[in-house]
């Protein structure tokens, strides 16, 4: 996650918490939007901040699976 800038985590507690399997990470969600997606008919965007320091920025697809895809943003 650090190193590449990728994650695949858990988007937990109704929305408001990423977190990996073990749970050893716990990254609380600043801001998150509902839209929709074409196949997955949902989609939920998460923007919070990592352990790093650093904005990150994830999304998750359908309303039956709890895995957030992260990337973390550029810095302006």
């Amino acid at each position: 996650m650090w190193n590449t800038g990728k994650a695949v985590l858990y988007l937990v507690n109704d929305n408001t918490e990423v977190t990996n399997w073990p749970g050893g990470l716990r990254f609380k969600v600043d801001r998150l939007s509902v839209g929709k997606h074409n196949k997955a008919r949902v989609q939920r965007t998460a923007y919070f901040k990592a352990a790093d320091g650093k904005r990150w920025i994830g999304r998750q697809y359908g309303n039956n699976s709890e895995l957030i895809y992260c990337r973390r943003l550029k810095e302006a």
